[in-house]
């Protein structure tokens, strides 16, 4: 008797423990199930919030920033010129610019233009935003573009940015040209 009785009480605790074990694992699967529902909850609300308007307007002014410095460093398969380079020739040479691109028959002031604008196309006017680009000889004393000295003037509004509704945010270069200024900038409208 001793033997069968050994023999339950056995299988009565293997079984309790059984049953233990699974419990804390239901348990485990449990709190396993809240925490992802919990993470799934806070990136659906995260995500799908507004960014703030001091971040907007900060990444708007790098974009502004960014564009201005990869658009003047950039070199170009014209005379192996930079877009500085050019827009130094055609402020330098107004009448006959000193570089002219063989491969589009243009001179420099044409070809900034032109590169400029297919530039805008494949970023700026897909992206969305409206923008002013202007490059012209400056008065350092003034502060003003010099009469009649304007270089280059992009903007798929013809005009500069209006003031009223958006906001405008701007960044501008300095490029010296035999002892003047050239002055570069672009507005990037909201």
């Amino acid at each position: 008797m001793k033997y069968k009785k050994s023999k339950i009480f056995d299988y009565v605790r293997n079984r309790r423990f059984q049953t233990k074990s699974q419990m804390e694992i239901m348990g485990l699967a449990f709190v396993v199930i809240l925490i992802t529902l919990g993470l799934l909850f806070y990136i659906r609300f995260t995500a799908t919030k507004e960014p703030s308007q001091v971040k907007e307007t900060f990444t708007t002014s790098q974009k502004a920033a960014n564009m201005l410095n990869s658009l003047i460093k950039t070199n170009t398969y014209c005379a192996g010129a930079t877009i500085t380079q050019l827009l130094q020739d055609c402020a330098e040479n107004k009448d006959i610019n000193e570089i002219f691109c063989s491969i589009t028959m243009q001179e420099s002031c044409e070809f900034i233009e032109s590169t400029m604008i297919y530039i805008f196309s494949q970023t700026l006017d897909t992206w969305g935003d409206d923008y002013y680009l202007k490059a012209c000889l400056w008065n350092t004393i003034t502060q003003q573009c010099y009469p009649d000295e304007t270089i280059l003037s992009i903007s798929p509004l013809g005009s500069e940015c209006s003031s009223g509704l958006g906001q405008r945010e701007s960044s501008s270069q300095f490029i010296p040209v035999n002892g003047r200024v050239l002055k570069i900038w672009l507005d990037i409208c909201k």
